[in-house]
């Protein structure tokens, strides 16, 4: 799923820098992105969602704001 079908996103803008530290082209991320271990005995990352699954986004965005 893309960040334009969550229910949960927030824009983050971010700009990415090479190995030189020289500005690549800015993008926008979501500020629940996070980044997890894989649990397979792997060594290696994902990107996750913070709030968890699609479920628990949708719970999020529909919750009555105060």
């Amino acid at each position: 799923m893309g960040f334009d079908r969550c229910s949960a996103f927030e824009p983050q803008p971010f700009v990415p820098v090479d190995m030189s530290d020289r500005p690549l082209a800015p993008m926008l991320t979501c500020s629940h992105l996070v980044t997890r271990t894989l649990h397979n005995g792997k060594v290696g990352w994902y990107a996750a969602c913070s709030i968890g699954d699609e479920a628990a986004r949708r719970k999020l965005a529909e919750a009555p704001v105060s």
